[in-house]
């Protein structure tokens, strides 16, 4: 599974690329599906010059299915605003 999303995580008004895979080991899945050792994802963090600046390797979670980047402050006040 592969998941991809952009936005600006480091408030430099340049979009960085978060890029994350999932890879299940058949064996430990076979086993034990519920076993979070037979998953591992990746994640990696690319900038706007194509270049990698963080890698987050081998995370003991389920597969994730989809990577979503915002700003909470700015959500919440365009929900006041909207609502108001």
């Amino acid at each position: 599974m592969i998941f991809a999303s952009i936005g600006d995580l480091n408030s430099d008004d340049n979009s960085e690329l978060v890029i994350g895979y999932s890879i299940v080991d058949i064996k430990l899945f076979n086993e034990d599906k519920f076993n979070p050792d037979a998953y591992k994802t990746h994640i990696l963090i690319v900038d706007s010059k194509s270049e990698i600046i963080r890698e987050i390797p081998f995370i003991k979670v389920y597969l994730i299915g989809r990577a979503i980047i915002g700003n909470l402050l700015v959500f919440k006040f365009l929900i006041t605003k909207v609502i108001l």
